[in-house]
């Protein structure tokens, strides 16, 4: 199985020759780091940008009612995962 990241990679890899700017479904680049005087490459964290495929307390706050079902929350959260890259209409999380 394909990690996101390395997907992302590859697409971009892929458009090298193509004109102008792409699209693409995740960041590419996670790691947060520190380049300290000396050279010393210090980890400070991680941090992403992805599409949102879970809602906490079972809660889309997108909804007008505020109420859901699981069942309607599959829903919700498959339709955020068909959307094309570039739909403004994409629900994103970012994590650290």
């Amino acid at each position: 199985m394909v990690k996101p990241i390395e997907k992302v990679l590859a697409e971009l890899e892929a458009a090298r020759a193509v004109e102008g700017l792409i699209m693409v479904g995740e960041c590419p680049v996670r790691a947060i780091r520190e380049i300290k005087e000396d050279g010393q490459d210090v980890y400070l964290g991680d941090v992403a940008i992805s599409r949102c495929l879970e809602f906490l307390e079972g809660k889309l706050l997108a909804l007008p009612d505020r109420e859901a079902s699981e069942e309607r929350m599959k829903e919700y959260i498959d339709l955020n995962a068909r959307r094309k890259v570039g739909n403004a209409d994409i629900i994103w999380m970012i994590g650290c």
